[in-house]
């Protein structure tokens, strides 16, 4: 993923899907991409002065052709490796209290064997997207 090296304002990480890709289409007929991956990282807890490891979500969103690639090469348990920016989606609750949650659009990503790049990895599962650009009208959210 050297090409993800270009990208400003990025959130890199690797994980596994946490289930199935989800697609839904725009109005204007461009694929957005929906999942979850889990990323096993390291947790500090202050009262121990002890870290340990746990597992922390990521919600992702893919929008286009790179979204339609990634759909085709990727299932529950896949090894990823994603780049893109990250964002919040913030909504008014029907309680009335404002709630946000973390996503990440991304940019780029590869598809990992086990658990490296390279001589490894498929490499028709590596793709960047540019700009990841969708005119905001072609957006469902």
């Amino acid at each position: 993923m050297s090409h993800i090296n270009s990208l400003r304002n990025q959130f890199r990480f690797k994980g596994n899907l946490g289930k199935d890709p989800e697609a839904t289409y725009t109005p204007g007929g461009v694929m957005v991409l929906k999942f979850s991956v889990a990323v096993r990282m390291s947790k500090w807890d202050s009262e121990t002065k002890t870290s340990d490891w746990g597992t922390e979500w990521f919600d992702v969103t893919m929008f286009g052709k790179q979204a339609e690639n990634f759909n085709r090469l990727a299932r529950k348990g896949t090894f990823v490796e994603i780049a893109g920016e990250l964002t919040w989606n913030k909504w008014v609750a029907n309680d009335g209290t404002n709630r946000k949650t973390l996503n990440i659009i991304a940019e780029a990503f590869d598809i990992l064997k086990n658990g490296v790049q390279g001589e490894d990895s498929d490499s028709a599962a590596t793709e960047s997207s540019g700009s990841g650009y969708v005119p905001e009208d072609d957006i469902p959210f």
